[in-house]
């Protein structure tokens, strides 16, 4: 009795056995796939991406890899509407920089963040689509000292160039760059700008239209 007891027990234990290694083999391959798709996300996200720096002569500055391209990318919500806590959408209303006043909290976070606790002006442009070239401002508005421009299209583009112009009006640089999601962090401390400067944004293939979630310019 003892031993048929005893082998009954062994039965159980190779049986509970097998089902936790099957659950684990389980939940490895979830995971293999989870990890699988986010990198193939990711790697979408970036194929064939490229940001290239000129300088007034359009002679090549820097270009960047893609791998550089992606430590430049960042997540912010400032260009996009705020919502309600049931997560229909309200009115925001912005002051003269594009800011959304009274924002939530993690909005003045954000705000925080980006003009390093305010030792930087931002100013925010919201969605919207182009064929030919825009001005980033009302009226050409002057930036002083930019440091940064972050740009984060809808989807995918393929050519976009940035031209940065000084108060006399002569290009100083520009930017090139295409093929890429999320948020995108231009750093201009190559440009060396030490004045105040129009930006503007030029599609380079003005056949197909270019969809913008927006960006914010960071200047003092």
């Amino acid at each position: 009795m003892k031993k048929k007891y005893s082998i009954f027990l062994i039965l159980i234990v190779m049986a509970l056995t097998i089902v936790i290694f099957m659950n684990f083999n389980n939940l490895k391959g979830e995971k293999t796939v989870e990890n699988s798709r986010h990198n193939s996300v990711e790697a979408n996200t970036l194929k064939g991406s490229y940001m290239k720096l000129f300088d007034k002569n359009g002679q090549l500055m820097k270009s960047y890899s893609e791998e550089e391209i992606k430590n430049q990318l960042i997540e912010t919500k400032l260009y996009k509407s705020a919502e309600a806590e049931n997560g229909k959408p309200y009115a925001n209303f912005l002051d003269e920089n594009g800011v959304i006043i009274n924002p939530p909290e993690e909005f003045k976070a954000e705000v925080k963040e980006l003009s390093k606790s305010n030792e930087y002006k931002l100013y925010v442009f919201h969605s919207f689509s182009f064929s030919s070239n825009i001005p980033v401002g009302k009226n050409n508005i002057y930036f002083r000292k930019p440091h940064s421009i972050i740009i984060e299209p809808i989807e995918k583009f393929e050519s976009m160039s940035i031209v940065i112009q000084n108060s006399a009006g002569s290009k100083v640089g520009v930017i090139e760059i295409g093929n890429y999601l999320g948020g995108l962090n231009i750093p201009l401390d190559d440009f060396q700008l030490d004045d105040s400067y129009t930006i503007q944004l030029i599609n380079n293939k003005q056949e197909i239209p270019i969809y913008l979630h927006g960006g914010i310019i960071i200047y003092d």
